[in-house]
């Protein structure tokens, strides 16, 4: 992460307003919707459905609370995470990503040898 603090900037105005709430949770539901339909084209099936029925049972969740408390949840937590730890958190989600990149390269390199 270049620069940490404007993430931090960024994370503190996460649903400051109910379009920014509805837009990043809608982003977030189609994610999940995406782990559950896509599901198959991961080598651990059951992993990508696990986590696309969290992302979008989380998401309605949050749709359905005021988005005031959403936003104070955002403010809290861009308070409290220091910039170090930003930039330490950036390799934890490089990781994830090439992980769940891997399953879906993996498994359809195995799928199209048989």
């Amino acid at each position: 992460m270049i620069y940490p603090r404007k993430a931090l900037v960024v994370l503190s105005k996460m649903a400051s307003t109910r379009l920014i709430h509805f837009t990043e949770l809608s982003w977030r539901l189609i994610g999940g919707l995406g782990f559950i339909g896509g599901a198959q084209i991961f080598a651990q099936p059951s992993w990508a459905r696990l986590l696309g029925n969290f992302l979008v049972g989380t998401s309605l969740i949050l749709m359905a609370l005021p988005h005031r408390w959403h936003a104070a949840y955002a403010i809290f937590w861009a308070q409290r995470i220091s910039p170090l730890a930003v930039r330490l958190m950036k390799p934890i989600s490089l990781i994830i990503g090439m992980w769940l990149l891997g399953h879906v390269v993996i498994s359809n390199i195995l799928d199209s040898s048989y």
